[in-house]
């Protein structure tokens, strides 16, 4: 049984009804610093054209496949990714790890997850975008972060535990041989290329099956190349 959403009505001319930071409607704000440009986007005014009812025909509009082309006006976050739809848009998020001093909220355009297709207006909005950069990571869980716990793997006793994050618009936020995702599911550090600080990064230790996070694992090579004194 095929079971078809419900398209709901909205007003383009409206306000902000879900309260995400995005018109009901569609509005081009340009390059002047005019008061929507301020109410809905902080105290940077980043231009172009922005809203959820992007060509004002007053419903949530569907492509051919039944794909959604426009965010939800009755839902915050229409992309279940865990972030508010105007705060991808406007490059308004924060990673869990920043102070209020490191991240204050305003918009950025090095933050804006949104797609800008040339010739087409308005832009398509990253909103609608789960996993920005395709990385295997929704946006929401990468600036979210997740905790590293570094360990000795002899004694079993704990260096160190740390919260981290990782780059919603990089698959690879270190550059190293290991995704982003890769080094969630090992729950290593993506913005460090050595996590547990023992000399042998992490991209080696992945190919020799050690441990990312655990200090002297078995039978891995030192800096020098040769194999570290076995434990009697």
């Amino acid at each position: 049984m095929v079971v078809l959403a419900q398209i709901k009505a909205t007003d383009p001319l409206g306000g902000d009804t879900d309260r995400n930071l995005l018109l009901d409607g569609w509005k081009n704000f340009g390059t002047l610093r005019t008061s929507p440009c301020f109410t809905f986007g902080g105290s940077q005014c980043l231009g172009g054209g922005w809203g959820e009812d992007q060509n004002l025909n007053g419903i949530r509009d569907q492509d051919s496949d039944g794909n959604w082309v426009e965010t939800d006006f009755l839902a915050n976050d229409s992309d279940v990714d865990g972030i508010l739809d105007g705060t991808e848009v406007w490059g308004r998020w924060c990673y869990k790890t920043e102070t209020p001093g490191q991240c204050d909220a305003k918009n950025h355009t090095g933050r804006q997850l949104w797609i800008n297709q040339s010739g087409e207006t308005p832009a398509t909005n990253g909103a609608l975008t789960a996993d920005w950069d395709a990385d295997g990571l929704r946006d929401g869980q990468e600036i979210a972060g997740w905790m590293v716990g570094i360990w000795y793997e002899r004694t079993m006793e704990k260096k160190i535990n740390y919260s981290v994050t990782s780059d919603p618009k990089a698959v690879n936020s270190d550059s190293d041989a290991l995704t982003d995702f890769e080094e969630f599911m090992n729950a290593s550090d993506p913005r460090a290329l050595d996590t547990d600080g023992d000399h042998i990064n992490d991209t080696r230790e992945a190919e020799m099956g050690s441990n990312l996070t655990g200090i002297e694992g078995p039978l891995r090579a030192s800096i020098c190349g040769s194999l570290p004194e076995r434990a009697l």
